[in-house]
């Protein structure tokens, strides 16, 4: 039997998934690596290098390292909407 690590996993794109571990979002490698923490209340896949992100009530964009990017917080709102909703 193999132990469950995450929630919810989505399938890998551009070599990263999502997964869900505690209420909190982040990203893993096609390894299993957490490559980018597990912190954000809601997330997107990555899209042109960048994925849409939501933290303690502020959208925002991240980078697939996890750095984070500037983006108007209505469009980032629009994305995470639109693909988690």
């Amino acid at each position: 039997m193999i132990t469950a690590l995450y929630y919810w996993a989505h399938s890998f794109s551009k070599g990263l998934a999502l997964v869900e571990l505690n209420g909190k979002w982040g990203y893993i490698d096609t390894k299993g690596a957490l490559v980018i923490p597990g912190v954000y209340d809601k997330v997107c896949g990555f899209s042109e290098g960048f994925a849409s992100v939501k933290l303690n009530g502020r959208y925002g964009r991240i980078d697939t390292k996890g750095n984070e990017a500037p983006m108007s917080g209505s469009r980032a709102e629009y994305y995470l909407r639109e693909g988690m909703e």
